[in-house]
């Protein structure tokens, strides 16, 4: 098991859900106009499968009517996951993998960026700094070793990119999809040194109508 996979199973924050998921689609009245014949933008939902569709059509004079089905795939060229602890403390080395996945037949070129504004400090950034090749169907985990030097909810972003160029000596690369890119947003939650303390001091006062001031002294 290498050093990527060891951490990955250590590392339990889950990716976060596609927020664009549905089962169906395209549930839409349009109006087609006298021609029969209308054309429309949609986003597609962010799955990667087939679709298969089709169109019901009502008019006046003619009635009721019915298409052929069609269908339409959908998938992205590249995916990307992130995994970190949930918690941490100011200063801690702090492992982050990045993971992009090749969801293509074919090797692509991929620029991995991780941004975590100047809350962060990334220790090894010059290792994953030049583009890294991705063969089809396969992942590349890149591990990142960081330190906080602010607390709170910080975040943290990554994104990988396919870039046109050459992947090692394979022939077997696609350049049709340079500049498509997936990208994920965290929170790492990042706490102060030490550990909390408490004291208790107990103090029993009876003034019988009197005022009593009492001083206690509380430790550093």
């Amino acid at each position: 098991m290498d050093e990527a996979t060891s951490l990955e199973d250590m590392l339990i924050v889950p990716d976060p859900i596609m927020p664009n998921f549905p089962e169906t689609w395209l549930w839409t009245l349009v109006d087609t106009g006298p021609e029969g014949e209308i054309v429309f933008t949609e986003t597609v939902p962010e799955t990667i499968t087939s679709w298969s569709a089709k169109a019901l059509c009502v008019n006046e004079k003619k009635g009721f009517g019915m298409s052929e089905v069609t269908s339409l795939t959908t998938f992205k060229s590249i995916s990307l996951s992130i995994h970190h602890v949930h918690a941490a403390v100011i200063g801690e080395r702090l492992p982050v993998l990045v993971t992009a996945h090749d969801n293509l037949k074919k090797c692509i070129q991929v620029q991995l960026t991780l941004d975590l504004s100047k809350k962060f400090r990334v220790l090894n950034s010059r290792q994953f700094r030049d583009p890294v090749c991705v063969c089809g169907g396969k992942n590349f985990t890149a591990t990142y070793y960081v330190k906080a030097n602010a607390t709170g909810s910080l975040p943290v972003w990554a994104k990988a990119t396919v870039v046109a160029g050459k992947c090692r000596e394979t022939r077997d690369i696609d350049l049709g999809y340079a500049g498509m890119s997936d990208e994920v947003h965290r929170k790492m939650l990042v706490k102060a040194e030490g550990v909390e303390q408490s004291y208790t001091y107990a103090s029993y006062l009876c003034s019988k109508g009197n005022i009593i001031n009492l001083c206690i002294s509380v430790k550093d």
